[in-house]
């Protein structure tokens, strides 16, 4: 009987230090998981700010790009307007020619 008891007792001393071990292991693999997620955190982060300074860089160079077609858009119509009044003018030395 008092065998039984013994061997139950370290029965249990067996799995109690198991459990131990085991709960340290978790405990260690907890900060480590705990570790990557602030790095992963900071890595988002640094991330998110590079995605908003693109999307700046990118409303910048569409407004360069709208600018530069308004520009073209206007050219086209001032050269237009020159070529009208070229042909006007030529219409008119012509006329003072004959």
């Amino acid at each position: 009987m008092i065998e039984q008891m013994i061997n139950k007792l370290e029965h249990v001393q067996i799995k109690v230090e198991n459990l131990q071990n085991q709960f340290e292991a978790l405990e260690s693999a907890n900060r480590n998981l705990l570790k990557s997620n602030n790095e992963l955190k900071l890595e988002l982060e640094g991330k998110n700010t590079e995605l908003k300074n693109l999307q700046e860089k990118i409303k910048i160079i569409k407004l360069a790009q709208n600018i530069s077609e308004n520009d073209n858009q206007q050219n086209k119509e001032l050269k237009q307007k020159l070529n009208f009044y070229i042909r006007e003018i030529d219409k008119c030395i012509e006329t003072m020619n004959q």
